[in-house]
Order: structure tokens, then C-alpha cells, then sequence
């Protein structure tokens, strides 16, 4: 629960729980999330390892089956988002590339953004998508290690968009977020200890 909590960066499994979160408030199968890990291990390693290539093909995977994919890119302690839209038709191409940060001074994840979108993209000829501008004008407070909610944010506001609610109708409020996301963890916690607690009774959790 330490993650969620005031000023403290949010780890890998809290942008799965946002994920989560807002996929049962909008009921959205269209999107997908691609894991934190992979994206860190393709970011780092690239085509040089076959761990870097199977997590290059799990994200372009994704990218065939869904209209939205976010990937969450983590350097430097810092956390941004690449926000991919996808042609029709389940061909893995990329229609348009939005790009995420809270705090644009860190521009190692900009490398590592550009660096993915080129992996992703790249074609026959050697051509290649660009990560051209960041698509917020939200910057987080000092101190707040807010960065994270760039994920959240990526996601409400192309959900949104997607439910015809309207382009950018949506401004940030990582403080909000992170009080809902904390209340969230808390609650299935507990949920959690209850389930052990009545298994171990031998009673129907």
C-alpha cells in the first residue's frame, strides 16, 4: 500500500490496478495495457536479446488485437505513456501516436519512447513512427512523484473519446486519483484477508 500514498511513486502493479479500475468504470475491451516489465525489458534490451524480442512481440501482438494499446515507460525514476491507435481491420499498424509526461524535464524517457515507437513501427523501407510532442500541458507539483497518473490520465481521456464524451474534456487531478487509487487497494486488501481468514475456518468465502 506504500506506493499509493502521498508523494510516493506509484509501482508497476498500481498502473495495472488503474488499468483495471477504469476499464470497470467504462467497460472498454477495445483498450489494452501492455505490462510495465515488458516495456522496461524492450526499452533496456531491444532487438539485442531474446528477451527483448519477445517482449517486442507480446507488445506488437497486442497491437493487432486492440484499437488502443498504452505503454507505460519507466527511467530515471520517472514514469511516462505512449498512447497508440491502431488502423481497423487488426493489421498491427499504427493510425496515431500520442506521448504523455507530467514532468518533461527527464528526457531519458523520451528516448526510450522513441526508441520503442521505432521498434514497433519501423517498416520495410526503414521507416518509422516519431514521437513528435507531448500531448498534456499539466505539469506535476515538486515533490509529488504524480508522474504515474499520466497513465490514468492517457487512459480517461481516450476512454472518454471513444464513448463519444467529447475530445480532452478531461484535466488532470493526481491528488484525487491517488486518494481513489490508495481507497481501492485498501478495500481489496482487506477483501483479501477476509478470503484467507474464512478459507482457513473452513467456512464458504
Amino acid at each position: 500500500l506504500i506506493s499509493s500514498m502521498k508523494n510516493q511513486m506509484l509501482a508497476d502493479e498500481d498502473l495495472h490496478a488503474i488499468f483495471e479500475y477504469l476499464q470497470w468504470q467504462y467497460q472498454m475491451p477495445e483498450f489494452a495495457m501492455i505490462r510495465p516489465g515488458a516495456v522496461k525489458v524492450a526499452c533496456y534490451e531491444g532487438m539485442s536479446s531474446p528477451e527483448g524480442v519477445a517482449c517486442v512481440f507480446e507488445m506488437k501482438d497486442m497491437m493487432e488485437k486492440f484499437k488502443y494499446v498504452v505503454l507505460p515507460i519507466h527511467a530515471s525514476l520517472h514514469w511516462t505513456v505512449l498512447l497508440l491507435i491502431m488502423e481497423e481491420g487488426d493489421t498491427g499498424k499504427v493510425k496515431e501516436v500520442y506521448y504523455f509526461d507530467f514532468l518533461p524535464t527527464v528526457q531519458l524517457n523520451l528516448q526510450y519512447a522513441r526508441k520503442i515507437l521505432r521498434m514497433l513501427t519501423v517498416d520495410g523501407a526503414g521507416g518509422c513512427m516519431e514521437v513528435l510532442a507531448v500531448h498534456n500541458s499539466y505539469r506535476q507539483s515538486y515533490g509529488s512523484n504524480d508522474c504515474g497518473f499520466a497513465v490514468w490520465y492517457a487512459l480517461e481521456v481516450f476512454m472518454k473519446q471513444h464513448r463519444l464524451e467529447g475530445k480532452w474534456t478531461l484535466y488532470p487531478v493526481p491528488s484525487v486519483w491517488r486518494e481513489r487509487l490508495h481507497t481501492l487497494k485498501t478495500t481489496l486488501l482487506e477483501q483479501q484477508q477476509a478470503w484467507i481468514l474464512e478459507v482457513g475456518m473452513g467456512t464458504k468465502p
